[in-house]
């Protein structure tokens, strides 16, 4: 209806405005479900371990790093982890409790390298694996990639 002729109706002839006019619909709340939240911790939780159980099949060229925010990308509700962290103790304490540090992830990244090295018969120098692995300068690269293969020899 036309917004000034509903305003000239109400001051001039409202009785027959509220006779005639058109039934609204009263607004219907929604009844919201609470949620368990110990259930969905522990859904959460088996979720997360199967995630964190098929890592190597998200790694389809390279290693990936495994973080909260990947892993929560696989969640089905990819936001769940961030924004009720307090209610889901068991589930974080389990994705924190595997979540890798740029050391750990390095390692792995050596161990793919090196792995993929010996798989293709190829001739290994620490620079290759150094190039192959990206392995971050901040670790110093050339000790790190030593220790490594002494502990592969």
């Amino acid at each position: 209806i036309n917004y000034s002729l509903y305003k000239w109706l109400l001051r001039n002839d409202k009785e027959w405005l509220v006779k005639n006019y058109p039934i609204i619909n009263e607004y219907k709340r929604k009844k919201y479900e609470f949620t368990n939240w110990k259930e969905r911790d522990e859904e959460l939780l088996i979720e997360s371990k199967e995630i964190v159980r098929g890592w190597k099949r998200l790694e389809t060229i390279r290693p990936k790093k495994i973080t909260k925010h990947l892993i929560s990308m696989q969640l089905r509700n990819s936001s769940v982890l961030y924004k009720y962290s307090e209610k889901l103790p068991l589930s974080i304490n389990y994705v924190n409790s595997v979540i890798e540090t740029s050391e750990q992830f390095n390692w792995r990244k050596l161990e793919w390298a090196y792995e993929s090295f010996v798989e293709n018969g190829e001739t290994l120098t620490k620079t290759k694996l150094l190039a192959k692995a990206a392995v971050s300068q901040h670790l110093n690269p050339t000790k790190f990639v030593e220790e490594f293969l002494v502990s592969k020899l």
